[in-house]
């Protein structure tokens, strides 16, 4: 008998059932632009997989090549310095597209004001709005019937479901974490999540 492979205890051969659905069921029909699915366990990353509307362009497959995308090995200055290299992806103020260009703009207000930029943002915003912290708030779902939830998992729990069908959950108690994200409003047109 052939031995499965496991990583964090979870069977890889089951965890691309994952791939296989998404891409059968919702990318190849048209029905979501794209996914990206990521399921650790016991703070092992399992199973992480981009599929769909990844590199649409050449400057889009540029940017993933030099992982520009969001990457944490890059200091601002030396992202700005290699998307200075690369042509835009289209003439400013004819399309739209997540970018970096949130992170350019935060390093051009370091630049300018020449100190970092989470101290600007504390010294001129945060601390004379008294905003010690800025987050999204307690907007979580927390699982205290299994039964009544119509759902795989453990009582205890929790997650979040966005606007555009972006979803994660944490089981403390299988030690278990999923993130998946697309873009997709409604988020109640398929059952994805």
């Amino acid at each position: 008998m052939t031995e499965i492979k496991q990583i964090a205890g979870l069977a890889s051969d089951r965890l691309l059932n994952i791939e296989r659905h998404l891409e059968c069921r919702y990318i190849q029909p048209g029905h979501l632009p794209g996914a990206l699915t990521l399921v650790a366990r016991r703070g092992e990353v399992a199973y992480v997989k981009a599929q769909g509307f990844m590199n649409r362009t050449n400057v889009d497959a540029a940017y993933r090549e030099l992982r520009l995308d969001g990457s944490r090995d890059l200091t601002m200055e030396a992202l700005v310095n290699q998307l200075a290299e690369l042509p835009l992806e289209f003439s400013p103020g004819t399309a739209w597209n997540y970018s970096v260009s949130t992170d350019v703009l935060g390093y051009l207000v370091q630049l300018l004001a020449d100190q970092p930029f989470d101290e600007y943002l504390r010294e001129n915003i945060f601390d004379p709005l008294e905003m010690p912290g800025t987050g999204f708030g307690l907007g979580f779902s927390v699982k205290t019937d299994v039964a009544k939830s119509q759902t795989n998992g453990s009582v205890g729990e929790y997650g979040w479901g966005g606007l555009a069908s972006t979803s994660f959950f944490v089981d403390p108690v299988e030690e278990l974490v999923m993130i998946f994200m697309t873009q997709l409003i409604p988020s109640s047109t398929y059952p994805i999540r």
